[in-house]
């Protein structure tokens, strides 16, 4: 699954109470360039390996078109749903912003199997 790279997020505290949590690259150890507090700089003195958790990725591809120097259907999209091994469902036809946002909402905090489930009941 395609993240932008960040599969790993890094949660962190200092010597000074601070706390704070960094996405990196899947990686065995804490990167040096997040290892130091934001605050003031002092080293982090626990750090917590944190997975990214099974979520497909939701995009919203814009489905407007050029027509004689205009452009039309602004509120038209495609839903995406991108998740491991390269698989993808798409809306085979644009739908409504506000359709696709609702259709969002039901499978944000679904894992991708559960997501392409649902996908297919919503039709």
């Amino acid at each position: 699954m395609d993240h932008g790279e960040l599969d790993v997020c890094w949660s962190l505290v200092c010597d000074d109470g601070h706390a704070w949590d960094a996405w990196t690259p899947d990686v065995r150890s804490v990167p040096d360039e997040v290892a130091r507090c934001p605050e003031d700089g002092a080293p982090a003195v626990t750090a917590m390996r944190l997975p990214r958790a099974d979520r497909p990725t939701v995009v919203l591809v814009p489905a407007a078109r050029r027509r004689d120097g205009r452009d039309t259907h602004d509120d038209e999209v495609f839903l995406e749903l991108r998740g491991p091994g390269g698989r993808s469902l798409r809306t085979p036809i644009p739908i409504r912003w506000e359709q696709a946002v609702r259709r969002a909402a039901e499978l944000r905090t679904r894992t991708w199997d559960d997501a392409a489930r649902v996908w297919e009941r919503l039709g």
